[in-house]
């Protein structure tokens, strides 16, 4: 009996390996493939979050008046109308991070911390970033 289904067979070992490579390489760039993918969501999922944390604390800021800066162990008081208008720059214009400029680092001592009186702090760093059109500005 064994005999028959051996004879039977259409295709060798060596074209099963062959299709089993192909399948296992397949397979392989189908990962290669996604892990890219599933990363890029995971970070679009998380920088989302973030930015809807941070939209909160600057509702919070401006309803309880609370938003303060730091710069050199000074505190300043920000007024609801600055406040707003830094709300609407840090966050719908300048993407908080999406602007970058790789070509210098910001200077580690030199940055103002912002507080929204929720526990929430955030340092700005200044920092020349590129325009689309290819000028330089400062956010």
């Amino acid at each position: 009996m064994y005999k028959n289904v051996s004879q039977d067979r259409k295709t060798s070992k060596k074209e099963d390996i062959k299709l089993a490579l192909i399948i296992l390489a397949a397979v392989l760039v189908f990962i290669a493939v996604l892990v890219p993918i599933i990363r890029f969501v995971r970070l679009s999922g998380k920088y989302a979050e973030y930015k809807e944390y941070l939209n909160d604390s600057f509702l919070y800021a401006q309803k309880h008046n609370s938003l303060s800066a730091v710069k050199d162990g000074d505190q300043i008081y920000i007024s609801p109308g600055t406040a707003e208008r830094l709300h609407k720059t840090i966050v719908f214009k300048v993407g908080m991070g999406k602007l970058r400029n790789d070509v210098t680092v910001p200077e580690p001592n030199r940055y103002t911390e912002l507080s929204f009186g929720d526990g929430t702090k955030l340092a700005v760093y200044p920092f020349t970033v590129k325009t689309a059109s290819g000028k330089r500005g400062k956010p």
